[in-house]
């Protein structure tokens, strides 16, 4: 799904691409880095994005390592909830 969406983003604004936007190795790199956390956005119980944060060690500061949200979903509402950790879970509205 996140790669869907970023490829389409991309075509829509640059045109049609020869390569593929974002690897699986990059979605796969931010899951695996130390604190991260990976979030999905629920709207009426189906998945209609995701986010990855990555925490640093004290848990005090991070960043938003990826964010992607399927098409056709944008300005719907929704609840994240964490669904894969390794700096734990906790739902955020």
């Amino acid at each position: 799904m996140a790669q869907e969406a970023f490829q389409k983003g991309y075509e829509d604004y640059f045109g049609a691409a020869d390569t593929l936007i974002l690897p699986e190795t990059d979605i796969d790199q931010s899951l695996a880095a130390g604190g991260s956390a990976a979030y999905k956005a629920v709207v009426d119980g189906r998945m209609a994005g995701g986010a990855v944060v990555v925490m640093d060690d004290e848990g005090e500061k991070g960043h938003l390592d990826l964010l992607f949200i399927k098409r056709g979903m944008k300005g719907k509402r929704g609840i994240w909830i964490c669904c894969l950790s390794s700096a734990g879970c906790r739902a955020a509205a």
